[in-house]
């Protein structure tokens, strides 16, 4: 990988996260229950793909 695609994987993953956290976050605190753990890993994977 050059440094250039590892910077681009790196900013995908922190978009990724912020996203998902922050979506989940606001779903939790409106419906008063968790969201389940493949939901969270099935939106962090879309985004991270869309992000990249």
């Amino acid at each position: 990988m050059t440094p250039g695609s590892v910077s681009r994987a790196v900013r995908a993953a922190i978009f990724a996260v912020m996203c998902v956290t922050t979506a989940a976050l606001g779903h939790a605190l409106m419906s008063a229950r968790p969201l389940p753990w493949w939901a969270l890993v099935a939106a962090l994977g879309a985004t991270g793909s869309a992000a990249w």
